[in-house]
């Protein structure tokens, strides 16, 4: 069989404003405003939906505007309470999955049109309507994207290879963490957009050219997540680089299109590109942490600590170091 993951879970509300308040202000999680815009009043068509993605998968949130739709019958059935509508499970192959599922008993809610989406009848499914779907490789934004479509041509090539995958990588000439510190060491104020809950476990740059090595003398085919030892949220990375530097700065907690907002002026006087949307959201929808048993050795926490002397001297511009 060849299900790949979880493509999306459907909900459904009779409120978007109470849904978007769970998810953004409750979980850390934003709108993707380039698949689905914050619809405001609009209320076109039997329903109106908006994605929040997470990891590599979406809430789709779906409001009824008329009593036509499944998701208006599904609010009616639920008294208004509404809640999880489906999930939707992404396939390689459809058509092959379908009759292995059909050949074990299970039976679809409807006719099958023969290469879009499918829904189970849930009578075999234990209730739960499941929808299978053909895999369109959705990804959070389009540097991931990017990377799976890379990822995808390497393993269709036929050859041996070695796929990893590093979270944020910290050492010399680092340009994240120095930058932090460089906020750090001249302003009294910090902005931490969302609330800093989310994720990330480092590599030291050592630690992943090591994995590198070790990986190119194999001939398997091996994809790894090349994570540190060590997890961190956000809001406590931040904190980590201030102690190392003996600051105390004010971590102001932002939503993340106003933290993109400052990075966007500063960016002017610097002449750099210091944050974008897509670096934003991946970074609030916690990408930077792995399940995976860490690959790295390295801490750092020691790392900061014994470069905290030099660390945001200066600002390392992007821009400057890639494109000029």
């Amino acid at each position: 069989m060849a299900f790949t993951r979880i493509h999306h879970v459907g909900m459904v509300t009779s409120d978007l404003d109470v849904a978007r308040n769970l998810f953004c202000n409750g979980f850390g999680l934003s709108v993707d405003e380039h698949r689905t815009p914050w619809p405001g009043d609009e209320n076109s068509g039997p329903v109106t939906s908006v994605e929040f993605p997470i990891g590599e998968m979406f809430y789709k949130v779906s409001r009824p505007n008329n009593s036509s739709s499944s998701e208006a019958r599904f609010l009616n059935d639920t008294n208004g309470r509404g809640g999880i509508h489906y999930i939707s499970i992404a396939s390689d192959d459809i058509q092959a999955d379908l009759e292995t599922l059909l050949g074990r008993g299970l039976r679809l809610k409807s006719d099958w049109n023969g290469s879009g989406p499918v829904s189970l009848d849930p009578a075999t499914t234990q209730g739960l309507e499941i929808e299978i779907r053909p895999d369109d490789h959705y990804y959070v934004h389009p540097y991931f994207r990017g990377k799976g479509l890379v990822e995808e041509s390497i393993a269709a090539s036929g050859l041996s290879y070695a796929i990893l995958r590093p979270t944020l990588i910290f050492g010399v000439e680092d340009i994240l963490l120095n930058n932090i510190a460089w906020a750090v060491r001249r302003f009294p104020i910090v902005p931490i957009p969302g609330d800093g809950a989310y994720g990330l476990q480092p590599i030291s740059v050592e630690d992943l050219a090591s994995l590198a090595v070790e990986a190119a003398k194999g001939d398997d085919r091996a994809v790894m997540d090349a994570v540190g030892p060590e997890r961190y949220s956000y809001e406590s990375l931040v904190r980590l680089v201030a102690d190392a530097l003996g600051r105390r700065p004010w971590l102001l907690h932002v939503p993340g299109e106003a933290a993109l907002g400052l990075s966007r002026v500063l960016g002017l006087l610097l002449r750099d590109t210091m944050l974008t949307r897509d670096e934003v959201k991946g970074l609030m929808a916690g990408l930077l942490v792995s399940d995976e048993p860490p690959r790295g050795t390295a801490s750092l926490r020691a790392w900061v600590a014994e470069h905290a002397g030099a660390l945001g001297r200066r600002y390392a511009s992007e821009v400057a170091r890639h494109y000029r």
